[in-house]
């Protein structure tokens, strides 16, 4: 039974080191994509040599289900953690004074903005405004200076590899 917990421990490694090695490529990491491969490449031997003498079905499962836990956790931290994602609000306001008024506060505030030629509710000329953030602290600078009452939406885009 401990074999085949150290099995399955192992595939794990394997297969996860395995995934990084392939993100990091991508990502133009070099070295550390070789490093992944020469570790990869050392477990996946490791486990060939003690399936060989295991010689067993539920051994081989053990292993299988290694490769699916091992290949699932790298990508499940990996859009946990990645930073590479922008918010855009597209702001609403009633009239094209508002629009400016707010356009020029959140300029003065170094954020980035820009505005397309649009029309409220109402049908009068107004200025849609598209502020971006990057973190939490732009999000609610953004936020603290739209006035209340003025409607917006925020979407968030990912800048990353699609690894679903």
């Amino acid at each position: 039974m401990l074999e085949l917990l150290l099995l399955f421990i192992l595939k794990i490694l394997d297969s996860g080191i395995s995934v990084a090695k392939t993100l990091l490529l991508i990502r133009n990491k070099d070295f550390a994509s070789s490093m992944c491969m020469a570790i990869s490449q050392f477990l996946y031997l490791t486990i060939l040599v003690k399936i060989a003498k295991n010689d067993t079905t539920l051994g081989i499962l053990v292993v299988c289900l290694g490769a699916f836990v091992g290949s699932y956790i790298p990508k499940f931290i990996i859009r946990k953690t990645d930073k590479d994602k922008t918010w855009v609000y597209e702001i609403l306001p009633q009239s094209t004074q508002q629009s400016q008024e707010i356009a020029d506060i959140l300029r003065n505030n170094e954020l980035e903005v820009f505005t397309i030629k649009g029309y409220n509710f109402d049908m009068d000329k107004i200025l849609t405004i598209k502020a971006f953030s990057n973190n939490k602290e732009e999000s609610n600078l953004i936020e603290n200076l739209i006035p209340r009452g003025v409607s917006f939406h925020v979407i968030e885009i990912k800048k990353q590899l699609n690894l679903y």
